[in-house]
């Protein structure tokens, strides 16, 4: 069975490394959630459908990302400023309604606003309002379904339409 799983598992080893770099941003914690999914696989290697070794490992990586994302922004504190000051400009603020949004979003959102949103929200904003897909590619880019994609964007435009107009 062991030997099953390494066969398994070991040739998508890289796309699950890749992915977990660009949620974490750095080597040691995107190597710390592929050998936290691997152990969840691992663990649950008997109870798995013989189809779809790839999707599930991803489902697993995914699930462990969102999870740590979720601890760590309850432990983080709150930026001290943010990085772009955008109150004052009154053009600005009209160009974060209806399509222009993934322009605005694109050009001038920063880190530090895109780091109040939940990893979910976070994610989804980036792959549909500054990476331009559809809500549907997005939902099978992230194997969540499109409502929850749709509903995570909508939720992340108002934290930083919230976001830009309290700053």
């Amino acid at each position: 069975m062991q030997q099953e799983f390494t066969d398994a598992t070991e040739p998508v080893l890289p796309s699950l490394r890749r992915r977990a770099y660009e949620s974490c941003g750095n080597l040691e914690d995107a190597e710390d959630r592929v050998q936290e999914a691997l152990a969840k696989a691992w663990k649950y290697w008997g109870c798995r459908r013989s189809a779809g070794v790839v999707k599930w490992l991803t489902k697993i990586l995914d699930r462990c990302l969102l999870d740590h994302h979720k601890l760590e922004s309850r432990l983080r504190r709150p930026p001290q400023a943010s990085a772009v000051d955008l109150r004052g400009d009154e053009a600005l603020r009209g160009a974060f309604t209806g399509d222009a949004m993934a322009a605005v979003l694109s050009d001038l959102v920063t880190d530090a606003m895109l780091s109040e949103l939940s990893y979910l929200d976070r994610m989804c904003v980036t792959l549909v309002c500054i990476r331009g897909m559809s809500v549907r590619a997005a939902s099978l880019e992230m194997a969540v379904p499109a409502r929850t994609v749709g509903t995570a964007v909508e939720r992340g435009k108002k934290t930083l339409m919230k976001f830009y107009v309290n700053e």
